[in-house]
């Protein structure tokens, strides 16, 4: 009799024994499954952190720069004397502001997108 307990007690622990596999295999199937969703929805963040980052470097890179120059009354010319080239493609006289601004791009090379609007401020 001892022996037939200690053989239902020994199936009873084998039974208790495949069920807690399976219930750790079931957990790690969801365990899995939600790596899988974090490394998913990781990939997504980094692919938007850098398109958005060229998007800014791009706008950052076009945006108009603005320098304010004192000139001379009599120097009616608005050319900007910073050792670079630059070719005046506009110029806006606001109201209430004598100071007209003009705006320059970059003439160096062709497809350079650089620009820049210049305040002069008549003295």
């Amino acid at each position: 009799m001892a022996a037939s307990t200690s053989h239902k007690g020994k199936i009873k622990e084998v039974e208790e024994l495949k069920q807690e596999l399976e219930r750790c295999r079931k957990e790690n199937e969801a365990l899995q499954l939600m790596v899988e969703v974090m490394t998913s929805r990781y990939n997504n963040l980094q692919t938007y952190i850098q398109e958005r980052e060229q998007r800014t470097q791009v706008t950052v890179a076009n945006k108009a720069s603005q320098v304010f120059v004192k000139a001379d009354a009599k120097d009616k010319s608005l050319v900007v004397k910073d050792g670079y080239q630059w070719r005046k493609y506009g110029q806006k006289v606001t109201k209430d502001n004598p100071s007209p601004r003009a705006y320059y791009r970059c003439s160096m090379a062709p497809e350079c997108p650089v620009k820049k609007k210049v305040r002069t401020f008549l003295t």
